[in-house]
């Protein structure tokens, strides 16, 4: 399993959620080496701004073995 994979399911696992949202590499390194649109879905769903949700999926995400075995820091960027 690739890492994309295994981070789409976990972020799937960790909000308990079934999603229609994407994993990319981003086109710029400086906006990090994956990013999603799935803090912009929540928010529409949730009525909440995006970086407040991104945050928040952080939190969830930081308590997941897997997710902390393979990334050493993870890091919510706006990038418009």
């Amino acid at each position: 399993m690739d890492f994309k994979t295994l981070l789409f399911k976990e972020i799937e696992k960790t909000l308990k959620k079934k999603l229609n949202f994407s994993v990319e590499f981003p086109p710029q390194k400086n906006f990090g080496d994956f990013s999603s649109n799935l803090a912009f879905i929540l928010a529409k769903e949730e009525k909440e701004p995006p970086q407040k949700i991104a945050q928040k999926i952080l939190k969830k995400l930081e308590n997941s073995k897997k997710i902390k075995n393979i990334l050493k820091k993870l890091k919510s960027k706006m990038a418009f």
